[in-house]
């Protein structure tokens, strides 16, 4: 047998589609070689090209016995794919493998788990209309839990007793309690030990459900513990040993809410006519096996014995292409108002209609560079014939909770943006992954070629000049960038700057023209004026203080204004009246308007319109100010 021969290779190497053997045996259900390549040392979770595990090929191919195997043999059924956040349970759903659901969910996988865009295997069932699946995943229960009781639930406790009670049994990897907030008595706290640490995880609730971060739906706590005691699924470690509670102490367990029998599911697990319609929902995906940009179709209903369809086999063809574009066409109907309304309730100013890109429309390349909430990718987008080559800003599965919001509002911000000399948001894609498509400014940021030699005064005369163009246009629009620095600067050429990152951009009201934070966050404080440090107001004079340390980083060749000091240190700095030192060879003009931009009153900077008249006033920067301000370089 070639398992047994000394010139067998690695069990994992790869076919030319990217395969491993496990791989093509899942897909062929063929269990006596997946029992003979496990015997072997296969790898069970190896990933293909694509990223899927070969249990995630079985379910895909419909191999509910190969599914079964897997399982059973020690596969991890919250494996997500890279870009799309599915499980296997989501693929099997969307291609109505009902065989294949069954299996999974028998043999301990979560019912409820969600994707990237929040999309659950019920909902994809729903949507392929794959009726068989939707009964069976609304009254299917999960595997009963291995711990009877609540041994792990010690009422009442802050982080602090948490901390200590987990190192007094020695803080084990894995060691675990649930507790309700002292600070908070309606929510409850996972609290528990990995590498050293002792981590708190709190518990959200959405209708009658409890989840974790991004993780799976439960209908109990009991179901939440037991899930995460068999799989991490994105906790620092498996749940493994319980804290049980001090001894004598009577513990009636977590506090339960009132329910009906059964209890509903969330309102985005329940959808259907009449009843609540999530308004996040994505196109509906395809699945990451399947060839991009098809549609799945949900296979045609038997008919009755005896009959046969009148319609030929051209007819029967034409009628499923024009059915395939008809659903198509509604699905991006419904998108675009989905995606429209979640602008429209995102906080902060701009436009409401922003464009709903087609994500067949979209190819993705490199990685170009790293965003708050994801990767900033190379791409090309299809307008009419052609393609055009666009910036791709992703949100990550990871941050979709916490960033789709903020996502969602830079695009509502510079949606409404039309100057050269900043970045044009050409639309949203809502994915899976949800994306900001960006016209592609080629050379990247220009702190990055600030130290070339090749880089003039000229060079910087003009870029100045362009930055501010922006700035004022800006202001004019009552639009607040809040993160001005050279990091923040792309270069189109070597003629052209563009101002970008609209991800702490703010309208200011009607009538005020100042932006007052309620949150906190990681600040640039080495940018921000004294004003936005103490109080969190932010305003277009606070954008000018910015302006003017992105103007010293230009003079000073890309270094680090205030050096190697703390934040402290520099609020000090600048309330004993000390500013950052004129850099080595800045022209002696240049740096005094660095210095007007730094007056510690806000009325007492000028404004951008006024940093612009003295641009064009200036016998150095005239020239540049009329090639780079009063009629900059057109966008195409």
């Amino acid at each position: 047998m070639i398992l047994e021969d000394s010139l067998c290779g690695t069990l994992d190497a790869r076919n030319a589609d990217g395969r491993t053997a496990l791989h093509e045996a899942s897909a062929l259900g063929e269990e006596n070689i997946i029992f003979r390549l496990l015997e072997k040392g296969a790898n069970i979770n190896s990933k293909d090209s694509n990223g899927v595990t070969p249990l995630y090929t079985a379910c895909s191919s419909n191999q509910p016995k190969a599914c079964q195997f897997l399982i059973i043999k020690g596969a991890d059924p919250t494996l997500r794919h890279p870009r799309t956040g599915w499980v296997p349970l989501h693929e099997a759903a969307m291609k109505g493998h009902a065989g294949c659901v069954k299996e999974l969910i028998m043999n301990g996988a979560p019912c409820h788990p969600r994707s990237a865009d929040n999309d659950t295997p019920l909902d994809l069932a729903r949507r392929y209309e794959h009726q068989h699946v939707v009964m069976y995943l609304k009254t299917c229960k999960p595997k009963n839990p291995r711990l009877q009781g609540k041994p792990w639930f010690h009422g009442s406790m802050d982080r602090k007793k948490a901390l200590e009670s987990i190192q007094k049994h020695g803080a084990k990897d894995g060691q675990y309690l649930l507790r309700s907030s002292a600070n908070k008595p309606d929510t409850m706290v996972l609290s528990m030990a990995a590498n050293g640490t002792v981590f708190n995880f709190e518990i959200n609730t959405k209708m009658e459900s409890y989840y974790i971060d991004d993780g799976p739906y439960f209908d109990t706590l009991e179901q939440l513990i037991d899930h995460y005691c068999r799989y991490d699924d994105g906790l620092p470690t498996q749940l493994l040993f319980p804290i049980p509670p001090p001894p004598g102490r009577i513990d009636n367990g977590p506090p339960t809410r009132e329910k009906p029998s059964p209890a509903p599911r969330p309102a985005d697990l329940t959808s259907h006519k009449g009843s609540p319609v999530r308004r996040d929902s994505p196109e509906p995906p395809v699945s990451p096996l399947d060839r991009e940009g098809s549609i799945p179709m949900s296979p045609p209903p038997e008919l009755p014995t005896g009959r046969v369809p009148k319609t030929n086999t051209f007819s029967k063809l034409f009628s499923g292409i024009r059915a395939s574009e008809k659903i198509k066409k509604k699905e991006m109907d419904r998108q675009r108002k989905e995606l429209q309304k979640a602008i429209h309730e995102a906080p902060g100013g701009g436009s409401d209609e922003v464009q709903c890109i087609d994500a067949s429309h979209i190819e993705r390349g490199n990685e170009i560079g790293q965003g708050e909430f994801g990767s900033v990718l190379e791409g090309k987008l299809k307008e009419g014939n052609r393609w055009v080559k666009v910036a791709l800003k992703t949100l990550h599965a990871d941050h979709l909770q916490t960033g789709q919001k903020e996502f969602l509002r830079e695009a509502k911000v510079m949606c409404g943006l039309d100057h050269p000399c900043i970045v044009k948001l050409m639309g949203v894609c809502l994915g899976p992954p949800m994306m900001l498509v960006q016209e592609l400014v080629s050379l990247g940021a220009m702190l990055d070629f600030l130290q070339n030699d090749s880089i003039t005064a000229s060079d910087l005369k003009l870029w100045a000049t362009q930055i501010a163009s922006g700035m004022m246009y800006l202001e004019g629009k009552k639009f607040v960038h809040r993160d001005l620095a050279a990091r923040n600067i792309l270069l189109e050429n070597k003629g052209q700057a563009k101002i970008s990152d609209f991800g702490l951009s703010r309208a200011t009201g009607a009538n005020n023209d100042y932006y007052r934070s309620t949150t906190g966050g990681r600040w640039p404080v080495k940018w921000y004026a004294p004003e936005s440090i103490y109080y969190g107001t932010f305003s277009h004079a606070s954008d000018v203080w910015s302006f003017g340390v992105t103007l010293w980083e230009m003079n000073s060749r890309g270094s680090q204004p205030y050096g190697e000091k703390t934040g402290a240190e520099v609020i000090k700095q600048i309330e004993n009246g000390h500013r950052l030192s004129r850099p080595e060879g800045c022209p002696q003009n240049v740096y005094h308007i660095m210095q007007k931009c730094w007056s510690y009153k806000p009325c007492n900077r000028p404004t951008f319109s006024q940093l612009n008249d003295m641009f064009r006033d200036d016998p150095e920067y005239g020239a540049f100010y009329h090639r780079g301000a009063h009629n900059p370089p057109s966008r195409r």
